[in-house]
């Protein structure tokens, strides 16, 4: 299993429109990629910041979001995000897991008063 971050840099419509759809079609390219196995889950974990989105994803294999293993609608939904960037997204492994057991997406945080 690898982690790995994905960071996408919306156009300055979204900028200033809002991202409600910008976030859509990356939510339809992140479900397509999970569809066809490239990622382990499709509800992901994104961050906002700077006017960019950074999404940790979760993969089988160190190679598993090439576009050699895209199918159709990988393809398709990847062209119409990219439609709504600025540059392609930058795709950066951050580490190997031993097992989706060793790897928490939801930590619980308890503060203590």
């Amino acid at each position: 299993m690898y982690l790995f971050t994905v960071t996408m840099f919306p156009n300055e419509q979204y900028k200033k429109d809002g991202y409600e759809e910008f976030e859509g079609e990356q939510d339809w390219y992140f479900g397509a990629l999970s569809k066809n196995g490239q990622i382990l889950i499709s509800s992901c974990n994104t961050i906002f910041e700077d006017d960019k989105y950074k999404t940790f994803l979760l993969a089988p294999e160190q190679d598993s979001l090439d576009s050699k293993y895209a199918n159709k609608y990988v393809d398709e939904f990847y062209m119409k995000l990219m439609n709504l960037c600025i540059r392609e997204p930058e795709i950066r492994i951050v580490g190997r897991l031993g097992s989706v057991n060793n790897f928490v997406l939801f930590p619980s945080i308890h503060h203590q008063n």
